[in-house]
């Protein structure tokens, strides 16, 4: 059992996991994409990073709605 602050967007997809209804100030965290700097630069840590951003971007909305709601 535990509590975790995280986007809805990935809670909302796991079943076993539950909403809670908080009062909470809206996020001011960033999302970072990290990679060591030896492998930055290889086709599969590329390529992996890219995704990530590109699934980051496309639940932007979503994510700035949802702040919205519960501030």
């Amino acid at each position: 059992m535990g509590l975790a602050r995280m986007p809805c967007y990935v809670a909302d997809a796991e079943p076993d996991l539950q909403r809670l209804d908080l009062t909470r100030p809206p996020s001011t965290w960033g999302v970072w994409v990290l990679s060591h700097g030896d492998l930055r630069s290889t086709a599969r840590v590329r390529v992996c990073r890219e995704f990530q951003i590109d699934i980051i971007e496309r639940q932007r909305t979503r994510v700035e709605e949802l702040e919205s709601i519960y501030a």
